[in-house]
């Protein structure tokens, strides 16, 4: 739904930009590859919080203009220990859409005094669909804007009703538009095989999914007013 996302986006943006943060370009753009001291080393860790900000931007226009509304992660969400989980769900105001979940985990921060990375789930705490950033090393820094277009699309795609998650005990796929990855599949799930589940969860066929395979899937969450 471009109409839906381009406008909540552009939202998005203005509120963000209101905020002054810090913005940086691509430090490998114009050269091959990162340099072999910036692997494991993270410096200015607390930029990495506009991941965060963007996210918040994101919360303030889907309730203020699709009517959404936010509530805390708790004993609800069997899935989120104490202590584990920070931040809050967002409820959508049409149903049949999936609840989102803007999450802090400390538990996947592995350098002392950097930020938790944002994680971005839907329905519970363990259906994560995307970690921003997956590492915060400077290696693996793509810049500012690129790590805000992850926040942008991870979400973005759950307002729109454009992702599935097939969750099985030994392996899980996440599908969108343009982006799609499978963990734990091999022999037990081909990669082909679990996107074509995907693409029939997401456009409303009856699926006959693998044993104790769990399929999250929605609709789209409204139009801006």
């Amino acid at each position: 739904m471009p109409f839906l996302l381009d406008d909540l986006r552009a939202d998005v943006a203005r509120r963000y930009d209101r905020l002054g943060l810090p913005s940086w370009p691509d430090p490998h753009a114009d050269v091959h590859g990162p340099a072999d001291d910036e692997y494991g080393r993270v410096t200015d860790p607390e930029r990495l919080r506009i991941v965060h900000a963007r996210a918040t931007a994101w919360v303030d226009v889907l309730v203020s203009r699709l009517g959404a509304r936010t509530e805390p992660v708790g004993p609800q969400d069997r899935t989120a220990l104490p202590g584990e989980d920070r931040g809050l769900a967002v409820v959508p105001p049409r149903d049949g859409a999936m609840r989102l979940l803007l999450l802090e985990r400390e538990g996947d921060a592995d350098t002392p005094g950097l930020p938790a990375p944002l994680a971005v789930a839907v329905v519970r705490p363990d259906v994560v669909v995307e970690r921003v950033p997956v590492c915060a090393c400077d290696a693996c820094d793509p810049g500012s804007e690129a790590l805000l277009d992850e926040v942008d699309q991870a979400i973005g795609h759950v307002v729109a009703g454009e992702t599935v998650v097939l969750r099985h005990p030994r392996w899980s796929a996440t599908w969108q538009p343009g982006g799609a990855e499978l963990t734990g599949g091999g022999r037990r799930m081909r990669f082909d095989r679990a996107m074509e589940l995907c693409r029939r969860v997401h456009a409303g066929e009856r699926v006959r999914l693998p044993w104790r395979t769990e399929a999250f899937a929605g609709a789209p969450w409204g139009e801006p007013g």
